[in-house]
């Protein structure tokens, strides 16, 4: 669970702006902060306790997956995660379900995808440079606190398309608007705070943004997540969450 707070968030009135004022995902600060993380928390995540309290987003994950099992039919499913950091959706989805077979690739920057399969082969997870995005298939493909961060998401959503036929959106942040909104991201807290690490954040229009993918997609469903809000105009909104199929031409 991770809130949005107002002081943490700079309007800005274009993507272009909002990228000009940031350092970006990329900054080699932040990367490097990110790698060390990673290696000083790996022992916790392969010597665990067991789940006991789960939060709303693992639930919204845990149902898309055990319907996408079902929908299969088998005990192997393979799950393309785009933009999923160190893969920690991975760990849980083993621990609660230990019968099965998952085979999980996270997609992530070059240099973080790098520096994590150095470390975390222990881990049974494979990181890959984003630019492969759409070499594989899988039964499952996860977009989870991802677009609101590209301009490039339609894109991204595409390919997802063409490479599965379950696509699940957590973590999207859908204003009442018109417009979507731009803003320059500030984070202060955990490991983030050690490079005073910024990027763009768009806030999509509900509206633009579900007329936008029902060209492709189907919403089989849609989720909210109390437990993670952002402010946007003096309200204080829920995180949603969408599970996409693709459909058929």
């Amino acid at each position: 669970m991770a809130n949005l707070h107002e002081d943490e968030l700079q309007p800005m009135g274009s993507w272009t702006e909002a990228v000009k004022k940031s350092k970006g995902y990329q900054d080699k600060t932040l990367v490097s902060d990110l790698i060390q993380e990673f290696k000083i928390n790996l022992p916790n995540r392969i010597h665990k306790n067991q789940i006991i309290d789960l939060s709303q987003r693992q639930v919204h994950l845990l149902l898309v997956f055990l319907k996408t099992l079902l929908v299969k039919n088998k005990q192997t499913i393979s799950i393309g995660d785009f933009g999923g950091g160190n893969g920690y959706m991975c760990d849980f989805l083993r621990d609660i379900n230990p019968n099965c077979k998952i085979i999980y690739d996270v997609y992530e920057t070059r240099e973080i995808a790098t520096g994590y399969n150095k470390i975390g082969k222990e881990l049974n997870i494979d990181f890959l440079d984003t630019k492969k995005f759409g070499e594989k298939k899988y039964d499952l493909i996860i977009l989870s606190c991802v677009l609101q961060y590209t301009n490039n998401w339609r894109k991204i959503l595409t390919m997802a398309g063409k490479i599965s036929n379950n696509i699940l959106i957590m973590r999207l942040p859908l204003i009442d608007s018109n417009k979507n909104k731009y803003f320059v991201q500030h984070n202060k807290d955990k490991v983030y705070g050690l490079s005073q690490a910024s990027w763009p954040l768009m806030l999509f229009s509900k509206k633009l943004f579900t007329k936008e993918i029902q060209k492709t997609f189907k919403i089989i469903f849609k989720l909210t997540d109390s437990e993670e809000n952002f402010p946007c105009n003096g309200k204080n909104y829920p995180m949603n969450t969408l599970l996409l199929e693709t459909k058929k031409l």
